[in-house]
């Protein structure tokens, strides 16, 4: 089956948690850098259906608190999907 363009199978860790899934939470939870860097994918690239039903904001947000993301790590976020755009600054729709 195709997926939709930045959502991982769901039988990868990754798919898990990008769906929210709680066996996403725990391998993350347990899965030091490789599940730092899901995370990070997860934040950079937003693969939700519906934003309105599938709200994960608290829920990475914690988990990023529990992995030890920096500050740094979410400019450096910033900072790629901001070139991506071209330098321009495009303002978020909800």
């Amino acid at each position: 089956m195709d997926w939709p363009a930045g959502l991982a199978e769901p039988a990868t860790p990754l798919g898990r948690l990008q769906r929210g899934l709680g066996a996403g939470v725990r391998w993350a939870l347990a899965g030091g850098d490789e599940a730092r860097a899901a995370l990070l994918r997860c934040l950079a690239v937003d693969a939700r259906w519906d934003r309105q039903l599938d709200e994960q904001a608290a829920a990475y947000a914690e988990l990023a608190d529990a992995l030890g993301v920096t500050a740094a790590d979410l400019v450096a976020l910033i900072d790629t999907a901001h070139m991506r755009q071209g330098g321009r600054c495009v303002p978020a729709t909800r």
